[in-house]
């Protein structure tokens, strides 16, 4: 009785080697899903809040558009881009619109953050975009 024992050992032991060769790459597989999709989540956050800082300082300083309406750098477009941590900020673009057309008291300016996450899949994007519009205090 004891031949017959060993070899079913053995090939229990050969069953787990093949069980882990099957799962492994699976487990990885949704290992890396569950990395990617929490690295877009937290770069649609951050695009978000760029989007939200931007129209927040532009309520405060509506003519603060660009560089040349304003000679200190800190415009609405630098504001937006400084809440940009962790991002490539090569791939962002920030589009300041004013809606009503002026920048009166009460008028809407909206802000629009684009960003384009890349994946660690080669040749891959994610389009991440986010806008927010507030009244001009």
């Amino acid at each position: 009785m004891n031949c017959f024992q060993r070899p079913a050992r053995r090939s229990r032991r050969g069953q787990a080697a093949v069980e882990t060769a099957l799962v492994l790459p699976i487990f990885l597989v949704v290992l890396m899903g569950i990395i990617e999709c929490s690295r877009a989540m937290y770069a649609y956050s951050v695009v978000s809040n760029a989007a939200r800082e931007g129209a927040r300082y532009g309520i405060m300083h509506p003519t603060w558009t660009d560089s040349g309406a304003n000679p200190d750098p800190d415009n609405i477009e630098a504001r937006a881009r400084r809440f940009t941590v962790g991002l490539d900020r090569s791939l962002l673009t920030v589009t300041t619109t004013l809606p009503d057309g002026t920048t009166n008291k009460n008028d809407r300016i909206r802000v629009a953050v684009a960003y384009s996450f890349r994946m660690v899949l080669p040749f891959t994007s994610l389009p991440l975009r986010s806008s927010a519009t507030m009244r001009i205090e």
